[in-house]
Protein backbone atom coordinates (compact mmCIF):
# COMPACT_ATOMS: atom_id res chain seq x y z
CA UNK A 1 0.00 0.00 0.00
CA UNK A 2 1.23 3.63 -1.20
CA UNK A 3 1.16 6.06 1.97
CA UNK A 4 -0.68 9.38 0.22
CA UNK A 5 0.34 12.82 1.85
CA UNK A 6 -1.38 15.97 1.51
CA UNK A 7 -0.46 19.28 2.72
CA UNK A 8 -1.53 22.21 4.24
CA UNK A 9 0.06 25.22 4.68
CA UNK A 10 -0.71 28.79 6.03
CA UNK A 11 -2.56 31.33 3.62
CA UNK A 12 0.84 32.91 2.32
CA UNK A 13 -0.31 34.84 -0.90
CA UNK A 14 -1.03 32.88 -4.22
CA UNK A 15 1.98 33.43 -5.50
CA UNK A 16 4.25 32.10 -3.04
CA UNK A 17 1.08 29.22 -2.84
CA UNK A 18 1.98 28.74 -6.50
CA UNK A 19 5.75 28.32 -5.89
CA UNK A 20 5.10 25.61 -2.99
CA UNK A 21 3.00 24.02 -5.32
CA UNK A 22 5.99 23.68 -8.20
CA UNK A 23 8.01 22.37 -5.47
CA UNK A 24 5.19 19.14 -4.10
CA UNK A 25 5.06 18.56 -7.98
CA UNK A 26 8.65 17.03 -7.66
CA UNK A 27 7.10 14.68 -4.40
CA UNK A 28 3.83 13.84 -6.09
CA UNK A 29 2.07 14.95 -3.10
CA UNK A 30 -1.77 13.76 -3.25
CA UNK A 31 -2.84 17.64 -2.59
CA UNK A 32 -2.83 20.56 -1.64
CA UNK A 33 -5.30 21.69 1.13
CA UNK A 34 -7.34 24.68 1.73
CA UNK A 35 -3.81 26.87 0.30
CA UNK A 36 -6.11 30.09 -0.28
CA UNK A 37 -8.93 32.07 2.50
CA UNK A 38 -11.69 30.22 1.40
CA UNK A 39 -13.79 32.83 -0.27
CA UNK A 40 -11.09 33.49 -3.00
CA UNK A 41 -12.54 31.22 -5.66
CA UNK A 42 -10.97 32.87 -8.81
CA UNK A 43 -7.67 32.23 -6.68
CA UNK A 44 -8.29 28.75 -6.19
CA UNK A 45 -9.26 28.29 -9.86
CA UNK A 46 -5.89 30.03 -11.32
CA UNK A 47 -3.73 27.79 -8.56
CA UNK A 48 -5.55 24.93 -9.83
CA UNK A 49 -4.76 26.09 -13.48
CA UNK A 50 -1.30 26.30 -12.69
CA UNK A 51 -0.33 23.11 -10.83
CA UNK A 52 -0.46 19.75 -11.09
CA UNK A 53 -0.82 19.17 -7.37
CA UNK A 54 -4.60 18.53 -6.94
CA UNK A 55 -6.42 21.30 -4.80
CA UNK A 56 -8.21 19.92 -2.02
CA UNK A 57 -11.34 22.48 -0.57
CA UNK A 58 -14.47 22.40 1.30
CA UNK A 59 -13.76 21.57 4.95
CA UNK A 60 -15.44 24.31 6.57
CA UNK A 61 -18.27 24.72 4.47
CA UNK A 62 -22.04 24.01 4.45
CA UNK A 63 -24.96 24.33 1.90
CA UNK A 64 -25.33 22.46 -1.41
CA UNK A 65 -24.69 26.06 -3.06
CA UNK A 66 -21.37 26.43 -1.64
CA UNK A 67 -20.02 23.06 -2.91
CA UNK A 68 -21.70 23.30 -6.27
CA UNK A 69 -20.27 26.94 -6.95
CA UNK A 70 -16.66 25.35 -5.77
CA UNK A 71 -17.54 22.49 -8.86
CA UNK A 72 -18.73 24.60 -11.17
CA UNK A 73 -16.26 27.27 -11.39
CA UNK A 74 -13.32 24.60 -11.42
CA UNK A 75 -11.54 25.62 -8.45
CA UNK A 76 -10.98 22.37 -6.63
CA UNK A 77 -10.17 18.69 -7.38
CA UNK A 78 -11.10 17.60 -3.87
CA UNK A 79 -13.68 18.37 -2.02
CA UNK A 80 -13.33 17.84 1.42
CA UNK A 81 -16.54 18.41 3.15
CA UNK A 82 -17.37 17.35 7.08
CA UNK A 83 -20.18 15.57 8.86
CA UNK A 84 -20.12 18.18 11.85
CA UNK A 85 -19.61 21.43 9.71
CA UNK A 86 -21.81 20.15 6.40
CA UNK A 87 -24.69 19.68 8.06
CA UNK A 88 -24.73 15.91 8.16
CA UNK A 89 -24.11 12.49 6.69
CA UNK A 90 -27.18 12.86 4.24
CA UNK A 91 -26.17 16.07 3.30
CA UNK A 92 -22.38 14.73 2.74
CA UNK A 93 -23.77 11.90 0.44
CA UNK A 94 -25.27 14.97 -1.85
CA UNK A 95 -21.92 16.41 -1.96
CA UNK A 96 -20.61 13.69 -2.48
CA UNK A 97 -22.58 13.08 -5.86
CA UNK A 98 -21.97 16.80 -6.76
CA UNK A 99 -18.61 16.05 -7.05
CA UNK A 100 -18.90 13.11 -8.43
CA UNK A 101 -21.12 14.56 -11.11
CA UNK A 102 -17.91 17.40 -11.93
CA UNK A 103 -15.36 14.03 -11.59
CA UNK A 104 -13.59 15.26 -8.84
CA UNK A 105 -12.87 13.55 -5.73
CA UNK A 106 -14.76 14.00 -2.27
CA UNK A 107 -12.53 12.86 1.05
CA UNK A 108 -14.19 13.92 4.01
CA UNK A 109 -12.37 16.38 6.58
CA UNK A 110 -12.52 13.94 9.47
CA UNK A 111 -10.79 15.96 12.24
CA UNK A 112 -13.14 15.79 14.72
CA UNK A 113 -13.13 13.91 17.78
CA UNK A 114 -14.98 10.67 18.31
CA UNK A 115 -18.61 10.71 16.96
CA UNK A 116 -17.66 13.48 14.79
CA UNK A 117 -14.86 10.80 13.33
CA UNK A 118 -16.86 7.85 12.80
CA UNK A 119 -19.33 9.63 11.41
CA UNK A 120 -16.80 10.86 8.66
CA UNK A 121 -15.77 7.13 8.46
CA UNK A 122 -19.15 6.06 8.03
CA UNK A 123 -20.32 8.32 5.38
CA UNK A 124 -16.68 7.36 3.36
CA UNK A 125 -18.02 3.82 3.53
CA UNK A 126 -20.66 4.46 1.57
CA UNK A 127 -19.39 6.09 -1.04
CA UNK A 128 -17.36 4.41 -3.90
CA UNK A 129 -13.96 3.67 -3.63
CA UNK A 130 -12.93 5.37 -6.69
CA UNK A 131 -15.36 8.60 -5.59
CA UNK A 132 -13.74 8.55 -2.01
CA UNK A 133 -10.54 6.82 -1.39
CA UNK A 134 -9.63 8.22 1.88
CA UNK A 135 -10.55 10.32 4.35
CA UNK A 136 -8.32 13.01 5.60
CA UNK A 137 -7.56 12.37 9.87
CA UNK A 138 -5.11 12.97 12.13
CA UNK A 139 -3.36 10.06 13.45
CA UNK A 140 -0.59 10.76 16.72
CA UNK A 141 0.24 8.23 18.89
CA UNK A 142 0.48 10.16 21.29
CA UNK A 143 -3.09 11.56 21.86
CA UNK A 144 -4.81 8.75 19.59
CA UNK A 145 -7.41 7.17 22.10
CA UNK A 146 -7.82 9.93 24.47
CA UNK A 147 -8.75 12.40 22.40
CA UNK A 148 -10.43 10.69 19.80
CA UNK A 149 -11.74 8.57 21.45
CA UNK A 150 -11.87 9.08 25.01
CA UNK A 151 -15.21 8.80 25.65
CA UNK A 152 -16.29 5.35 23.87
CA UNK A 153 -16.10 2.08 25.25
CA UNK A 154 -14.29 0.72 22.02
CA UNK A 155 -10.96 0.43 20.87
CA UNK A 156 -10.61 1.80 17.59
CA UNK A 157 -7.37 1.45 15.46
CA UNK A 158 -5.99 2.60 12.46
CA UNK A 159 -3.75 -0.36 11.10
CA UNK A 160 -1.37 0.12 8.20
CA UNK A 161 -3.92 2.96 7.07
CA UNK A 162 -7.32 0.86 7.23
CA UNK A 163 -9.95 0.59 10.57
CA UNK A 164 -12.78 -1.57 10.70
CA UNK A 165 -16.28 -0.03 10.97
CA UNK A 166 -17.31 -0.29 14.21
CA UNK A 167 -20.48 -3.21 14.19
CA UNK A 168 -22.92 -1.99 16.38
CA UNK A 169 -25.68 0.38 15.55
CA UNK A 170 -25.82 3.80 15.16
CA UNK A 171 -22.06 4.66 14.97
CA UNK A 172 -21.18 1.71 16.23
CA UNK A 173 -19.65 2.49 19.57
CA UNK A 174 -20.81 2.84 22.90
CA UNK A 175 -20.55 5.58 24.91
CA UNK A 176 -18.89 5.13 28.40
CA UNK A 177 -20.76 7.22 30.71
CA UNK A 178 -18.18 7.16 33.40
CA UNK A 179 -15.95 9.04 30.44
CA UNK A 180 -18.61 11.61 29.69
CA UNK A 181 -18.49 13.16 33.10
CA UNK A 182 -15.45 14.48 33.20
CA UNK A 183 -16.35 16.72 29.94
CA UNK A 184 -19.38 18.10 31.36
CA UNK A 185 -19.34 21.80 32.19
CA UNK A 186 -21.86 22.67 35.33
Amino acid sequence: MQTKLGVTLPHIGIEKQLLVAKELEKYEVAWLEEPLYKDDIEGYRWLRENTTVPIAGGELEHGLWRFRMLAQLGAVDIIQADVIYSNGISECRKVAAIAESFSLMFMPHAWDPGLGWLANLHLAASLPENLCPYIETPLDPLWWKDVMFGIVKEDLEIDNGYVHLPKKEGLGVEIDEELLKKYKIA
